[in-house]
């Protein structure tokens, strides 16, 4: 998840390093947003294991997006996959994806887009994608985003 993350950054001088060196910034406001303390030697570990987690999150998230950013996990996922299997993958998914801030998600879909505008989209259209996936009933189409 890492080495795809890093391939879809905007600026050619940005690798994985300077993601978890983005998210090592803010380390301290990350702890906050989690109710139980987080037990890690160093922040430096901490912000490298919350950047491995939220590149696998972004990384699935795409999968549900066919188009021209397509991942190698996604084609492996929707050839491999019946849609029964898919949807419980995904809602599996979804109790590990709750656990990692949107502020992560945005930190890493920052570092592939131009504006701090268009990683707001981009990560609004990634969620609304995963709810059409995930929720048995809902009235979201796909036709919408």
């Amino acid at each position: 998840a890492a080495r795809e993350t890093s391939k879809k950054f905007k600026s050619k001088d940005q690798n994985f390093e300077s993601l978890v060196d983005e998210i090592q910034k803010d380390v301290d406001s990350l702890r906050e947003q989690y109710d139980s303390d987080l037990l890690c030697d160093s922040d430096e570990k901490l912000a490298l294991m919350l950047s491995l987690d939220a590149a696998f999150v972004v990384e699935v998230l795409r999968c549900l997006e066919p188009g021209p950013i397509w991942s190698a996990f996604g084609e492996f996922f929707y050839s491999r996959f019946p849609r029964p299997l898919r949807k419980s993958i995904i809602q599996d998914f979804m109790l590990l994806e709750n656990q990692i801030p949107i502020v992560l998600l945005n930190k890493v879909i920052r570092m592939q887009c131009d504006s701090d505008a268009e990683a707001e989209v981009v990560v609004g259209s990634l969620v609304t994608k995963a709810a059409i996936e995930v929720l048995p009933f809902s009235k979201l189409s796909p036709d919408i985003i």
